[in-house]
């Protein structure tokens, strides 16, 4: 009998330790809430891609703001989706990882990656969070195998901040709420993306981008190399970019356009689509939802010589 008492004791004091791991990779499906409406949103479309589609959009939210999928679809005759993600939690890896989902089910769609030329300017961004790190974890979560393949191109500081987050409070108590309650609903966007923020265009920077890092070169290479490897038909485009940053950035988009054709990825247009300061939306990349639908279209201009 006390033997018995003292193992219902141990287990009383072990589960919740032993609950702690299956709180946090819970946790890791949206990592800590961080853009957690837009993944799962974006995650049901691939899950249940239409086997009639003919082409798909995978990228930052560059893309998110300027395409609109099913305007695409009746200009184009092609059945359009767009699974655009964020570039500052995503980025390339995050691309990938829809990437090698995609090529587990379908190999006759046109994957379409666009990425703002503002995603590889590391010099912008918070060195604490040098790389994506929710698409990396992302990756982590779902095909594990794949983020042990490309661990070893990050640094050891990254990999110490992604620990810290993964094991945070915030991290734990999400993933404990979606054990007990299930997860959040998937939202329904009007405009089949998040909206943007309320902001004073005087207070958007637009200064010179900076140096263009090569942090996800190694994502990048896999790319074409996962596209030849399932006979998918994989491209190339620059998001659009605030006229004025375009200009005075050249030096960063050229590079960013050798690292991308390095990799043997078709790089359909050198130059990221001007956007004039009075159709800017909150930030440097993003179009005013006004002007959405005619950016489809001068995408879809752009693209029509494939079809």
């Amino acid at each position: 009998m006390k033997n018995y008492i003292k193992i219902i004791l141990l287990l009383q004091l072990f589960i919740p330790f032993l609950g702690m791991p299956v709180a946090l990779w819970s946790g890791l499906e949206c990592f800590a809430g961080k853009d957690c409406g837009l993944v799962r949103y974006q995650f049901d479309k691939l899950d249940n891609l239409p086997d009639d589609t003919d082409i798909v959009f995978l990228g930052d939210s560059s893309l998110g703001h300027s395409v609109d999928s099913n305007l695409f679809t009746q200009l184009s005759g092609k059945k359009s989706v767009s699974l655009a993600l964020t570039g500052f939690n995503f980025n390339i890896p995050g691309m990938y990882n829809m990437l090698h989902h995609i090529a587990k089910n379908h190999n006759s769609i046109t994957l379409i990656f666009m990425m703002s030329p503002q995603n590889y300017d590391i010099d912008g961004q918070n060195k604490e969070y040098d790389i994506a790190m929710r698409g990396v974890l992302r990756t982590l979560r779902m095909e594990s195998a794949l983020f042990m393949h490309q661990l070893s191109n990050y640094s050891m500081d990254f990999m110490q901040s992604a620990l810290k987050e993964m094991i945070s409070l915030i991290n734990l108590n999400y993933g404990i709420d979606v054990i007990l309650h299930g997860p959040p609903p998937i939202p329904n966007f009007t405009h089949d993306y998040q909206q943007q923020q309320e902001r004073n265009k005087k207070n958007i920077i637009t200064k010179k981008l900076g140096h263009a890092s090569h942090r996800y070169a190694a994502s990048l290479r896999a790319i074409p190399q996962k596209c030849r490897e399932s006979g998918l038909r994989c491209l190339y485009l620059h998001g659009p970019t605030l006229e004025t940053v375009a200009k005075t950035s050249a030096d960063t988009i050229n590079d960013i356009n050798k690292l991308v054709t390095s990799t043997g990825l078709d790089l359909l247009d050198p130059n990221p689509i001007p956007i004039p300061a009075e159709e800017l939306g909150d930030t440097i990349n993003h179009v005013a939802p006004a002007f959405k639908q005619k950016y489809t279209k001068k995408y879809f201009e752009l693209l029509k010589p494939l079809f």
